[in-house]
């Protein structure tokens, strides 16, 4: 699960981490920065789903079948595929 939300959630931290980071090396003794947190809110959220809608993807094979994993077979090896459901079954 973290593999599938992982990304994400870097993506919409990523503008936070940036901004602290930057206002901390331009930090200057007696002064205080407020943080935009709406404004950084939006922009990683549109980077979040940017992130989600890059790595779609539209050639996924149909989820409606059986998938045969990879085997051997008279010396050669035969990839992992999707197999229509057997007669009668959903």
């Amino acid at each position: 699960m973290i593999r599938a939300i992982g990304p994400s959630v870097l993506l919409f931290l990523l503008p936070f981490l940036l901004f602290f980071a930057w206002n901390a090396f331009q930090r200057r003794p007696g002064r205080s920065r407020a943080v935009p947190y709406l404004k950084l809110s939006i922009v990683g959220l549109v980077l979040a789903l940017g992130g989600l809608l890059f790595f779609l993807d539209p050639t996924a094979d149909e989820p409606r079948g059986i998938y045969i994993p990879p085997r051997y077979e008279n010396g050669q090896v035969v990839p992992g595929h999707f197999a229509p459901h057997p007669k009668g079954q959903p």
